[in-house]
């Protein structure tokens, strides 16, 4: 009997001892599962706050990659626009056809018109003289033919206008003032649109010529500014003063010819 105890009590202390340290071992297997688990965590929260730092700056490059191509394809529109006729092509084939009926006195007669509507173009042309006055119509009369050639060309146009506009400085000495330039753009619609002798409707026909007019005029003004500023700066000492300014020059057409 006290064997058979002994041996008992044995036996339950060896499984007690083992049940403690399958405890100790399942205590320890857990925390450190809890341990792997905690450093996969703060990993994943690494990769997650990297991973999402890189996607916010591949966001703000292509935003400014965005932003970027927008201000080209901006700039090139303005471009565009700038070099789009403002005369509808239409509207073109019907000056053209107008001044199919001009002679060579044209440009005297749209002088002639400019004096008729306004007292002070008059009192100018009283003091610039008949070989001056006539010298002026005949340049008139040039620039308008070379308007009309290039006409498709609104660069041309632009250009044309600005040299023609650079002669009317010379004639400032004569009472000439930047205002007449509206007056003489008014008188050559007129002298223009009468040229049509009712071939097209009158208002279709009023509205290209005054449309060609504005543009013409409006480089014209840039043209005479532009010498004046010039006529300026050459006043200054040392410098030279240019003494072809008031020639009128005519490029050649950089556009492609257009029907």
């Amino acid at each position: 009997m006290g064997n058979e105890a002994s041996s008992a009590g044995a036996t339950s202390s060896r499984r007690a001892s083992t049940d403690c340290n399958h405890n100790v071992k399942k205590s320890f297997g857990f925390q450190k599962i809890q341990k792997v688990q905690s450093k996969n965590s703060l990993t994943g929260l690494d990769t997650s706050s990297a991973g999402t730092a890189k996607q916010k700056a591949i966001a703000q490059r292509s935003r400014s990659k965005s932003v970027s191509n927008q201000a080209i394809i901006s700039r090139g529109d303005m471009r565009r626009r700038s070099s789009v006729n403002p005369i509808p092509a239409l509207g073109r084939l019907r000056i053209q056809s107008c001044f199919r009926q001009s002679g060579p006195e044209i440009g005297e007669l749209i002088l002639k018109r400019a004096k008729m509507k306004r007292s002070e173009f008059r009192n100018f042309a009283s003091k610039v003289g008949e070989e001056k006055w006539l010298e002026l119509a005949e340049k008139l009369g040039d620039y308008l033919h070379a308007i009309i050639e290039n006409v498709d060309c609104v660069e041309d146009v632009n250009r044309l206008s600005e040299s023609f506009g650079a002669c009317f400085y010379a004639f400032t000495v004569f009472g000439f003032k930047p205002e007449f330039f509206a007056t003489i753009a008014d008188a050559l619609t007129t002298e223009c649109v009468l040229l049509d002798g009712g071939a097209h409707q009158k208002c279709e026909t009023v509205l290209a010529w005054s449309q060609l007019a504005a543009v013409m005029f409006s480089s014209v003004r840039d043209g005479f500014y532009a010498e004046l500023r010039q006529q300026r700066r050459s006043s200054l000492p040392l410098v030279n003063r240019n003494s072809n300014s008031n020639s009128l020059d005519l490029p050649d057409s950089e556009c492609d010819e257009s029907a």
